[in-house]
């Protein structure tokens, strides 16, 4: 009988033999420093592990997640074979060798640059005469900003007398300040005519600061950021606006994408319990991007936040219950996230559309968003896709603000789910940005409208921190939003309309910066 086992182990084996994992890797060097990546799978689909040995004398266990990467610092110049190695749990390995080539001599920082005489393009007599009013002709203009040169010992705070708004102080002794839009020149004069100001200018616009080079911006984006005003709005922020930090509650992120990397902060995977919120399904990856994606890095598409926010990946999916949506709630509060994005919702016993959870709300999350809430945090959710007249939960939860889906023309989306809860509405449909494997994709949904508007609150909280000193409330958010939308009052089907971020951003409104 035990021949006869062995036999058919034996058998089965030759007929489905154990493959070695496949490992891809290549390096990146600066100086002394080296950068090893790779990406390892295995055919059968088993753990693996992985070391790497750096023949300097040092071999190291790395974790064997795909794509990863391991940071290692020469000591000293030459060629170095790398080798990592990946072993399946049956033994069965596969090493790859990468070569890398240290430089003699370590980068150096360039020396700061030495004061020079006139050019010849100066020695006319041609250099800056900063005095008085100056208006360039044909020239556009941000509205509602000036530029000043304050008179000698004026303190930025005696502008205020004539009633503009300091925004901050740029280098060079200037001083940005905030009028009310149309009255750059009146306000202007008043500034010099008070002897309060030598010199004062508009802030004159240039090309790139309306149009992002990130190449998919005006084939796919541009018309979804001009129904929000986005990157008008971005003109109106203060260079004193801080940056906010968004927990995206959802599938995790690619947390090596090129155009969202550097913008990324460590999440957790509260699905599996671990520290790698990897993505596998795209839809986190793309929730990231529309906040966070890099802006004018001349690749991909463009955030929302124009490169003003960390995005932390919590991962919840594929195990997305009660319990783990709700820690990812309590951890994204506790470890200082400003805004959460919930682009989920509960399904129905089917489980085939958002469930109608309207006045019986899952009270495990219900608790952590309270929890979040009572923190100063500002959560808010998709209201769903099945095209209901109620909204999903926790769209639907008091301590949320609920998104909806409208299309290119501003009307709902057939599939976004509407009624008395909706609070705003943002593009959805054909939405472009970052997908695994260093890509891109498009999507329709409210998943892809909530982060629209996110991302337009994290600009608010930037801003709002610039004039005010602190971070304003749920309520103030919501209010400031309520009344800067391209609607004049609230409707089931969109709310109470885009939010527009040329006017929420703008440093006179009192609903905004009371």
């Amino acid at each position: 009988m035990l021949a006869l086992l062995l036999g058919l182990i034996f058998l089965l084996a030759a007929c489905n033999p154990n493959q070695p994992p496949r490992v891809l890797a290549y390096a990146a060097v600066h100086g002394y420093q080296a950068n090893i990546f790779w990406r390892v799978t295995d055919p059968e689909g088993g753990p693996v592990s992985c070391t790497v040995d750096f023949d300097d004398g040092n071999v190291q266990v790395v974790p064997c997640a795909t794509p990863d990467r391991v940071h290692h610092t020469y000591a000293a110049s030459g060629l170095y074979r790398v080798l990592i190695k990946a072993t399946d749990v049956i033994g069965a390995s596969t090493t790859r060798e990468v070569q890398v080539s240290v430089p003699s001599g370590s980068l150096v920082d360039c020396p700061r640059p030495t004061a020079q005489n006139l050019s010849t393009r100066l020695q006319g007599g041609t250099q800056l005469k900063l005095q008085g009013v100056h208006f360039a002709k044909n020239a556009q203009i941000v509205p509602g900003k000036l530029l000043i040169k304050p008179a000698p010992g004026i303190q930025p705070d005696a502008f205020t007398t004539t009633g503009v708004r300091v925004l901050s102080q740029p280098s060079g002794n200037w001083t940005l300040v905030a009028v009310p839009p149309g009255e750059e020149r009146t306000k202007a004069q008043e500034l010099v005519a008070a002897g309060l100001a030598r010199f004062v200018q508009p802030v004159y616009r240039y090309r790139l600061l309306a149009s992002p080079n990130d190449p998919y911006f005006n084939g796919y984006q541009s018309a979804q950021f001009a129904q929000m005003t986005l990157t008008s709005g971005w003109e109106w922020l203060s260079e004193k606006a801080c940056r906010p930090t968004v927990a995206v509650i959802d599938s995790g992120a690619d947390l090596n994408h090129p155009d969202l990397a550097t913008h990324l902060l460590p999440g957790y995977d509260f699905s599996d319990g671990d520290n790698d919120p990897s993505d596998a399904n795209g839809h986190g990856t793309m929730v990231s991007g529309i906040i966070g994606a890099i802006t004018n890095n001349g690749q991909g598409v463009a955030g929302s936040t124009n490169n003003l926010a960390y995005v932390v990946p919590a991962k919840v999916f594929p195990n997305a219950y009660s319990t783990t949506i709700a820690d990812a709630i309590r951890r994204a509060t506790d470890d200082g996230a400003h805004l959460i994005n919930l682009s989920l919702c509960i399904l129905n016993d089917a489980g085939t559309a958002c469930a109608d959870l309207h006045g019986t709300p899952d009270t495990y999350i219900e608790d952590a968003l309270q929890y979040a809430h009572d923190h100063g945090v500002i959560a808010v959710a998709a209201s769903g896709n099945d095209g209901n007249s109620y909204i999903g939960y926790p769209a639907s939860s008091a301590y949320t603000l609920a998104v909806g889906s409208v299309d290119a023309s501003g009307n709902r989306s057939s599939f976004s789910n509407y009624g008395p809860d909706l609070d705003f509405v943002a593009p959805g449909e054909s939405v472009t940005n970052t997908i695994p494997d260093d890509t891109y994709g498009t999507g329709n949904g409210t998943s892809f409208s909530t982060p629209y508007v996110v991302g337009e609150l994290a600009l608010y909280l930037g801003q709002y921190y610039a004039l005010e000193g602190s971070m304003p409330s749920f309520s103030q958010a919501s209010t400031c939003f309520q009344n800067n939308t391209n609607q004049a009052s609230h409707n089931d089907e969109t709310g109470f309309g885009i939010p527009q971020a040329d006017q929420f951003l703008d440093a006179f409104d009192g609903s905004c910066y009371p």
